[in-house]
């Protein structure tokens, strides 16, 4: 780090105090780099740490140091505070795959440091296959307020505890067992954000010890294949926001949802799309995203008899990856018959479509009848 001369003497002449109030707001490579500027500078960065910890590996590739020197970095800026130095916020990014081994016990040992400094904030995102071991002492936090967690694998696990978590984000995650999930999810009494995606487990349980309890504070829930550890819609029913990657048997009355995003894989389940619109009375948005359906399940799952009477509040609907299948266009027909508030309904084609297949698609979906006089469609 270069710092010009007329700068370099007007820094030279600020307090330490102010010093190391800059050196924490610097990113966690630069902040430990300032060591090396001058013998003054080097305990600035030991005496004020920043409380927030971010490492990315790929921004300490950029300085070409060998893999064990971003691993000793961390190593210092953790263990050469003092324990009385709270550490706020831990995010790691660990992009490259050598010594698996070697970086999968140091993730256990600074998350373990982290969490005995009262960490509110961890973020670990790691690239490598196969996962990377995380200590279950993340999920036994009275402090932790964000828990962010990708492609990693907890092999060990203790009674969870998390009375102040409010945002549980899982990608690409692997527990032991089903049982794990369960007590996770009960251990987070005031919970408002939940992102599961991609879980996974090394046994199932025949029968779990437990049900998941309903997430009373829950605002948000993005969840992919949920239903099948045991957690229900009803669990998920106070949310404002819900993205569903998967469907479930039983579709509780959904109070306070006000935007609802459903997608899915190889087939449609028409049937349960409909009840849950049936049960959203306050619902402002839909987005609909058909990205993956094939032709032949793409046809199945529709009710032969479409309820009756039913009036839709929302205002926006948005339907992803249309191709103008026949269920497809008897859907959005019912849409428009429903919705008395609808303002726009936006209609995006698969890719997979000409121009001239879009072409015939909009004067078909333009001839549709619609209830709600201020509608207007827009074909993308």
């Amino acid at each position: 780090m270069q710092i010009p001369e007329m700068q370099n003497d007007r820094i030279s002449k600020l307090p330490d105090e102010i010093l190391g109030h800059i050196i924490s707001f610097l990113p966690s490579e630069d902040a430990f780099a300032t060591r090396v500027l001058s013998k003054r500078w080097r305990p600035l960065w030991f005496l004020y740490p920043s409380p927030n910890l971010d490492f990315d590996d790929q921004r300490f590739f950029r300085k070409e140091e060998p893999y064990f020197s971003f691993i000793n970095m961390v190593n210092v800026t953790i263990y050469e505070r003092s324990v009385l130095q709270p550490i706020k916020s831990f995010r790691l990014r660990c992009h490259e795959y050598h010594d698996n081994s070697m970086l999968e016990h140091n993730v256990l040992t600074w998350l373990t440091a982290a969490a005995e400094r009262g960490v509110k904030h961890i973020d670990v995102h790691m690239y490598d296959t196969p996962k990377t071991s995380v200590n279950s002492c993340v999920f036994c936090s009275s402090t932790l307020v964000v828990l962010k967690l990708k492609g990693v694998s907890v092999n060990h696990f203790i009674p969870a505890n998390l009375p102040s978590l409010r945002t549980l984000h899982l990608k690409s995650v692997q527990f032991i067992d089903d049982g794990h999930i369960v007590e996770i999810l009960n251990a987070c009494p005031v919970l408002e954000d939940l992102e599961m995606k991609d879980i996974s487990i090394s046994s199932r349980s025949d029968e779990l010890d437990e049900e998941v309890k309903k997430l009373t504070n829950l605002i948000r829930a993005d969840v992919t294949n949920v239903s099948r550890y045991g957690v229900d819609l009803e669990v998920l029913s106070n949310v404002k926001f819900l993205r569903l990657e998967e469907t479930f048997d039983a579709v509780p009355v959904l109070s306070n949802l006000t935007h609802l995003e459903i997608m899915f894989g190889r087939n449609i389940n028409w049937s349960f799309i409909i009840s849950v619109l049936e049960n959203c009375p306050i619902l402002e948005s839909f987005l609909l995203d058909m990205s993956l359906t094939t032709h032949v399940f793409h046809l199945l799952w529709f009710p032969c008899i479409l309820p009756e009477g039913l009036s839709l509040q929302f205002k926006i609907s948005t339907i992803k990856n249309y191709r103008g299948h026949r269920y497809e266009l008897r859907f959005v027909k019912h849409l428009l018959l429903i919705s008395t508030s609808l303002e726009s309904m936006i209609i995006c084609s698969s890719s997979s479509l000409n121009n001239q297949e879009k072409m015939e698609m909009m004067k078909e979906l333009l001839a549709l009848p619609k209830i709600s006089v201020k509608c207007w469609m827009l074909l993308e």
